[in-house]
């Protein structure tokens, strides 16, 4: 017998969490730049936000926009938002592909929000890899080892969990 995961207690630990901390976090409505909302920037590839999330952050009182990453933004438009949120970096050697020069957009804006982070701003960089193999895990590396982080790649195989074998051009396995 496997023994499987439960997710209850991991759910549990997240909440008990989540509630000692929100204690110190800023009030969304009046904990921003001059007691104004508190102001998120989203950079994506391609930004867009889910709409349910977008009516939670709304209804929180959250400032909120969205940017593409590749897109030259001043300073002083990354200096209005109390926190960015940086969805999915770059796969490795990313300037190396087609249209790869838009890595020199990008590099100019990671300075500016290094800049803002210095100043007191927060980063939040999501660690999506998914679907993007070594380079994506690559590219990630690469962005978050200035600050000492980085992942390794693995993978878990239970093999109770494979399909059934399968014939085409010979077996499977």
């Amino acid at each position: 017998m496997r023994a499987r995961f439960s997710l209850v207690p991991a759910l549990c630990i997240f909440a008990c969490c989540s509630a000692i901390f929100a204690q110190n976090l800023p009030d969304p409505k009046a904990g921003g730049k001059d007691g104004g909302p508190q102001s998120i920037l989203f950079l994506s590839p391609s930004p867009q936000l889910d709409k349910t999330y977008t009516a939670k952050l709304a209804e929180a009182g959250y400032s909120f926009t969205t940017l593409g990453l590749y897109t030259p933004i001043p300073y002083d438009t990354f200096k209005r938002f109390n926190v960015i949120v940086i969805d999915k970096l770059p796969i490795a050697a990313e300037q190396y592909n087609t249209f790869g020069q838009k890595m020199l957009v990008y590099w100019e804006n990671m300075k500016r929000i290094t800049r803002c982070l210095e100043e007191g701003a927060g980063v939040l960089v999501y660690a999506d890899i998914a679907g993007e193999g070594p380079a994506g895990l690559g590219g990630w590396n690469d962005e978050m080892r200035r600050w000492g982080i980085g992942m390794k790649q693995g993978c878990i195989l239970d093999r109770s969990l494979l399909f059934e074998k399968w014939l085409a051009y010979g077996e499977n396995g």
